[in-house]
């Protein structure tokens, strides 16, 4: 029998690659809470994310576990891992939101976390990039103008708003925020620092110092009817976090 030695040498004039390029990502990450002063030990937590085909393979299935972490005095349901399955054309993306309900025992502020990581859920793509495949962001609890309930914004009124980075069991806002990094208003990406105070503050009477800075109203991007506010930011060692607080807009 004659051996095929053009086949075992590898000499086709014609070769078929078996796998087939992709770059995957979790492009965002989004932690949203309903915790609030008045409500510490019921509340629900959404994890909002986002992911995109790069290409230049299409037609992906996708499998993307997304994950949500609380403090010990604290239980997340479900257990365990959320699953996105979906399939992603090259060059496109997909936004989907998966959601907690967290019963906690103490009744005090929080800081919670949730992580998304994407992978080819079939055997032939292969990511080029693994780097951009898991994102993750902590939730941090902010009080906007400490010390007053409701948090009522005179829309008529030019000036500073106060807001706290509160401190909690797991989370120092003094020492761990990234104070250049903070961003806040409507969505949370309005560039409106001012300043940060140079001391802490506990504005909560939880016996931990909090963060205060002022933003600038004109620049929150807050209009008539708006009900919540975003922080966002990053620690000193570079970690997303993001907190939101109820508002009553005024002057309208």
């Amino acid at each position: 029998m004659r051996r095929a030695d053009g086949n075992n040498s590898g000499a086709a004039a014609d070769r078929v690659e078996v796998f087939e390029r992709v770059d995957l990502a979790v492009s965002d990450l989004r932690l949203t809470c309903s915790e609030r002063q008045y409500q510490t030990q019921n509340i629900t937590c959404a994890s909002t994310v986002s992911v995109t085909n790069a290409g230049p393979a299409t037609a992906v299935h996708t499998r993307t576990a997304v994950d949500f972490t609380a403090p010990a005095d604290c239980t997340a349901s479900p257990l365990g891992s959320q699953v996105d399955s979906r399939v992603l054309d090259a060059g496109g993306s997909a936004t989907f939101t998966k959601s907690w309900a967290v019963t906690c025992t103490q009744p005090r502020r929080h800081t919670f976390s949730t992580s998304a990581t994407i992978a080819a859920d079939e055997p032939h793509p292969e990511d080029t990039n693994r780097a951009n495949d898991t994102r993750s962001i902590t939730w941090q609890p902010i009080d906007v103008k400490p010390r007053s309930f409701p948090s009522s914004i005179n829309m008529k009124k030019d000036g500073l708003v106060p807001v706290a980075v509160l401190s909690t069991t797991e989370f120092n806002a003094l020492t761990q925020v990234d104070r250049q990094s903070l961003t806040f208003g409507a969505t949370g990406t309005q560039n409106s620092l001012q300043r940060c105070a140079g001391e802490g503050e506990d504005v909560n009477d939880d016996g931990l110092l909090d963060l205060i800075c002022h933003f600038e109203m004109q620049k929150t991007g807050l209009t008539c009817g708006a009900n919540s506010a975003t922080i966002m930011g990053r620690t000193i060692d570079g970690r997303r976090f993001e907190g939101q607080d109820d508002v009553k807009v005024t002057g309208c």
